[in-house]
């Protein structure tokens, strides 16, 4: 994998959910970069390994670092430390994102708002209804409160 240094990047706009820079190597190398960050990660002047793509476009990695799906000769990896898996119940989060508890609780709301106005649906229910049942959906989710919670009769529901 050729190593250079960077010698510009220029800001290209947006193609779908990436940001896209004119990268300028210092051995003459140059081609489009595509960035989920405003920022390239990359500063003028640093060493990057790299590779061109079969579309064109340049695949930067720190100097040293190679990627296996490059197929390039790789170092054998060191052996790391095991780590503690997230915290976090939602499977949104099985690739290492912590998401946080109050961003976690509105979507749970959001999620049980919806189910609550689709058990509704073609009925005449008013919003206070729907929101009440969301409102226990979202205690069943957390944990809250139990299953036979809404056996019939118990439930204070309209149907």
């Amino acid at each position: 994998m050729p190593i250079s240094k960077i010698q510009s990047a220029t800001p290209e706009g947006s193609w779908k959910e990436f940001y896209v820079f004119n990268v300028m190597l210092s051995d003459g190398s140059n081609g489009k970069v595509f960035s989920k960050s405003p920022q390239l990660r990359f500063a003028v002047g640093e060493e990057v390994n790299y590779v061109r793509n079969e579309k064109g476009n340049l695949k930067l990695d720190k100097a040293g670092y190679e990627r296996s799906n490059y197929n390039a000769p790789q170092a054998a990896p060191a052996a790391a430390a095991p780590q503690a898996p997230a915290q976090s119940s939602t499977a949104s989060n099985a690739g290492g994102y912590k998401m946080s508890p109050d961003r976690e609780a509105k979507i749970i709301k959001q999620s049980c708002l919806s189910s609550a106005a689709t058990v509704f649906q073609g009925r005449q229910a008013s919003a206070k209804e729907v929101i009440i049942l969301a409102e226990q959906f979202v205690a069943w989710v957390n944990g809250e409160t139990s299953a036979a919670h809404f056996t019939a009769g118990n439930d204070d529901l309209p149907f």
